[in-house]
C-alpha cells in the first residue's frame, strides 16, 4: 500500500479546490444570457442624422455585476449585443448620440425576455428625433414689465408656410419661456400683451433647431404702433 506524503496531499487538494472555483465561475457566466439589438435612425442613415454613437441602456438605471450601466456602439454598425444579463425581462433604451454627445435620437424596445445561455433578438428598433428645446428671454431695453404695461409674453413658432406649430405663454416678470419643437427652421414671434390681451410689444426672429438640443434666444421687445383709425 502506497502512502501519499502530506505535502503531495495538500497540493492535490489545492488543485481540486481551484478547479471547483473555476468551474463555479464558468457556470455563473453560462447561466447569464444576452440581447442582440439592431437599430435604424428614422428614415435616414447615421451620417445624415448626425448620429455617431448608439448607447444602449436598460430602463430603470440597471447595472450588471461589474457595474456597467451602458454599452456604446458605432451607429453605422446598426447592431450591438448586450452581454452577461441575468435571466429576466428588460426594456432596452437606445440613445442616438450626436457628434457633440447630445442624445438627439431615441428609441426603446418592448419588454424583452432574456433566457439563461440564450440570445434574445427583439428585432429592429426605430430611433426617432427628440424634440428641440427653444428658450427665449426678453427685455424691453431697460424698463420693467410694469412700466410698459405688459402682463404676459406669448411665443408662437411658425413654419415656412405660416402655420403655428407651437406656442407658450408666461407672466412677463418671469423674463423667459420655452417651447419644445420638432427639429427644423422656424419664424418665432414674441408678443408682449397687456392686461386685456392687447398687443403692446413684439419681436420676431428666425431659428434653426437641432434634434435633442437646447437653443437660447435673447430678444428686446419693441413697441407696437397703435392701429390707425
Amino acid at each position: 500500500m502506497t502512502t501519499m506524503k502530506p505535502v503531495r496531499v495538500l497540493s492535490v487538494l489545492a488543485m481540486s479546490l481551484a478547479a471547483l472555483i473555476a468551474c463555479g465561475s464558468d457556470s455563473d457566466r453560462l447561466d447569464t444570457g444576452s440581447a442582440a439589438l439592431e437599430w435604424q435612425v428614422a428614415a435616414r442613415d447615421c451620417a445624415r442624422a448626425d448620429v455617431e454613437t448608439v448607447r444602449i441602456e436598460i430602463e430603470g438605471g440597471w447595472k450588471n455585476e461589474r457595474g456597467v450601466s451602458h454599452w456604446d456602439f458605432t451607429c453605422t454598425e446598426r447592431r450591438g449585443e448586450v452581454p452577461e444579463l441575468a435571466p429576466g425581462r428588460y426594456v432596452f433604451v437606445l440613445n442616438g448620440l450626436a457628434t457633440d454627445g447630445v442624445t438627439s435620437f431615441l428609441g426603446r424596445t418592448e419588454q424583452v425576455e432574456v433566457r439563461s445561455r440564450g440570445v434574445a433578438r427583439p428585432g429592429t428598433v426605430i430611433l426617432e428625433a427628440r424634440p428641440a428645446d427653444l428658450r427665449v428671454e426678453w427685455t424691453f431695453g431697460g424698463p420693467f414689465c410694469s412700466h410698459v404695461g405688459v402682463a404676459e409674453v406669448e411665443l408662437i413658432a411658425f413654419d415656412s408656410f405660416g402655420s403655428a406649430i407651437g406656442s407658450a405663454r408666461e407672466g412677463c416678470d418671469t423674463g423667459r419661456a420655452h417651447l419644445l419643437l420638432r427639429p427644423g427652421a422656424y419664424d418665432v414671434a414674441v408678443f408682449g400683451l397687456g392686461a386685456n390681451g392687447q398687443l403692446l410689444y413684439h419681436s420676431v426672429f428666425e431659428v434653426g433647431l437641432l434634434a435633442g438640443h437646447e437653443h437660447t434666444e435673447r430678444v428686446t421687445l419693441e413697441v407696437v404702433e397703435a392701429p390707425s383709425r
